[in-house]
């Protein structure tokens, strides 16, 4: 009888301990995949951040070439106000409208 009383506990005991170790490893499981997708997500920034300032210097050589009589601090002044003023079109056209 005790044996059978013993059995069951300690099933029940497993069974508890075999629960609590499936959810702390999904949730550790669940926690590795977002630290993972993170570091793609600041590739990605990484990236966008990378082809702003191409864009940036090309438009800025560009300016450059096409009117050299100008000095360069106005050229940069110039391409700076051009850039800041198209992001600032873009947002008003996705957050505003």
């Amino acid at each position: 009888m005790f044996s059978f009383i013993g059995d069951l506990l300690g099933g029940i005991g497993g069974l508890i301990l075999d629960a609590v170790n499936g959810l702390l490893n999904g949730v550790v499981l669940f926690l590795t995949r977002i630290v993972n997708s993170l570091g793609g997500f600041t590739e990605i920034l990484d990236s966008f951040k990378d082809g702003i300032i191409g864009i940036f210097t090309g438009f800025l050589a560009l300016v450059s070439a096409l009117f050299p009589f100008i000095p360069p601090e106005w050229i940069t002044i110039l391409t700076t106000s051009i850039l800041m003023t198209v992001v600032g079109v873009i947002i008003k056209k996705k957050v505003f409208d």
